[in-house]
């Protein structure tokens, strides 16, 4: 069994809502801080978490950059901090930082049916441009990362779909070929020209969601669409492609 289906996370698998930007997320963060000793106002708080991770993106050199969001907390804990020492771990702040920014997590009621369908049957994996910091406690939390070989995040490689490297690091990592795959994603772009653009088959999940296509680019078209009338039968459709 060497056929592997590729999965992205949100929009495909979890329905998530954040906010970044609401200056309260920054004031329970800076009361936690302070508990710590490290003393930072709340929009200071932000004002460095904006900074630093800009200035960590227009450094990456990558096409469609990213970055490792541990980073940019271990820096800010360490510009707070008077000494540049500290007990407060990045990965725990980055923790804190997701559960305060995020206003909706759920799993869509199909996700746990349609796995457990496939995980005997097909090797399956997760490629998805988020943070691992925040992601696998999500995949833990909904009981989703025992059904997956293999899950790379684009934090991992700081670069995100639809650039091939991270398309191609997947498919070096599992030893397997293009053809082999299958990848199932939300976002015409990222995830279905992405894919295709290295040779993978792809089932597009018509979310209905009207997020921008570049101009100078044709569109693809999947080998599978699945809108959310038919995402019950994604398993099937998979086992299907599989024949």
């Amino acid at each position: 069994m060497n056929k592997v289906v590729i999965f992205d996370i949100y929009k495909t698998l979890i329905e998530l809502k954040t906010d970044e930007d609401e200056l309260k997320t920054y004031q329970f963060l800076s009361i936690w801080l302070s508990y710590h000793g490290l003393q930072v106002t709340p929009a200071e708080l932000l004002a460095l978490y904006q900074s630093i991770t800009k200035r960590m993106v227009l450094a990456n050199p990558e096409p469609y950059p990213d970055i490792e969001i541990g980073d940019v907390f271990a820096e800010i804990i360490s510009t707070v901090a008077k000494d540049g020492q500290s007990d407060v771990k990045p990965e725990d702040m980055a923790l804190l930082f997701r559960i305060f920014t995020t206003k909706s997590v759920k799993i869509y009621p199909e996700v746990i049916p349609m796995l457990e369908s496939l995980h005997k049957k097909v090797r399956l994996a997760i490629l998805s441009n988020t943070q691992r910091l925040f992601t696998i406690p999500e995949l833990k939390h909904f009981g989703l990362a025992k059904y997956f070989e293999y899950i790379l995040f684009s934090s991992d490689v700081k670069a995100a779909k639809p650039t091939p490297k991270i398309f191609k690091r997947l498919l070096t990592d599992m030893q397997i070929q293009p053809e082999s795959a299958i990848f199932v994603g939300d976002n015409l772009f990222d995830d279905i020209w992405g894919a295709q653009s290295i040779g993978l088959q792809t089932i597009w999940i018509d979310r209905n969601d009207a997020r921008p296509f570049p101009a100078k680019l044709k569109h693809p078209t999947p080998t599978k669409r699945v809108d959310e009338n038919s995402y019950h039968n994604l398993a099937e459709i998979i086992l299907g492609m599989l024949d």
